[in-house]
């Protein structure tokens, strides 16, 4: 079974990943032994989901060896925004990002790629204003999760008819 710490350490072991493969195109002056620095900036710290998400992501940042910041946005768009220039400021080689309001989308992916640095959209997809993604997403596929359900709801329907 695939749990939320499960899927949040896939998701930072991509994103570190991705921060180095970047560093290592780009010709960084970050050093080989320097761990790499990676934000995750989740939406609402006291939700159960968002707190195996970042226990998760702390767990893979220790076995990954990356130093991770990580912060609850609690639901604030605009802390999202004042986190993300935040951890820009500290020099961040990649973000993961839960945004708080899908409207302030077009803003972080702006924000992050004028500093250069890799984003990865977490849980909910950053769009622009015609619903194309901005940044790569890594999440449920909520979709098909509604098919299965549609799909199991019709076979109980069809044994109890």
């Amino acid at each position: 079974m695939i749990t939320n710490q499960t899927r949040t350490a896939r998701t930072l072991r991509v994103a570190a990943l991705g921060a180095a493969a970047l560093m290592a195109i780009s010709g960084s002056g970050v050093l080989a032994q320097d761990a790499p620095k990676i934000a995750f900036l989740y939406k609402m710290g006291d939700n159960p989901w968002y707190l195996a998400e970042s226990a998760g992501a702390q767990r893979a940042a220790e076995e990954l060896g990356v130093d991770l910041t990580m912060q609850d946005l609690q639901l604030d768009a605009n802390l999202a925004l004042t986190a993300l220039d935040t951890v820009i400021a500290a020099g961040v080689q990649g973000v993961a990002i839960v945004v708080p309001d899908q409207a302030i989308g077009p803003a972080v992916v702006e924000k992050i790629n004028a500093a250069g640095i890799p984003v990865v959209a977490v849980d909910d997809i950053l769009k622009d204003a015609d619903g194309n993604p901005l940044a790569p997403y890594l999440g449920i596929d909520n979709y098909a999760i509604g098919e299965q359900v549609g799909s199991a709801a019709a076979e109980i329907g069809r044994a109890h008819a």
